[in-house]
């Protein structure tokens, strides 16, 4: 578990948005199956108002601090 762990925290993002690259990367290997997946934007699936909501309480910033 601790791997998986470290594995995977390396990839988050601190302030819980998506990383675009990562989104995009996703739909390119998608569309190697259907090429329709070339037209999508992460915001067809993405709606980041309640990661919004969770940032502007101050959470995240609790989260990370020493």
């Amino acid at each position: 578990m601790s791997y998986l762990y470290d594995d995977t925290t390396r990839r988050l993002e601190k302030d819980l948005r998506a990383n675009p690259e990562s989104i995009r990367f996703h739909f390119d290997m998608a569309a190697l199956d259907d090429p329709r997946a070339k037209q999508l934007s992460d915001k067809d699936f993405w709606d980041p108002s309640l990661v919004d909501e969770i940032r502007r309480s101050g959470f995240v910033e609790q989260l990370y601090k020493n």
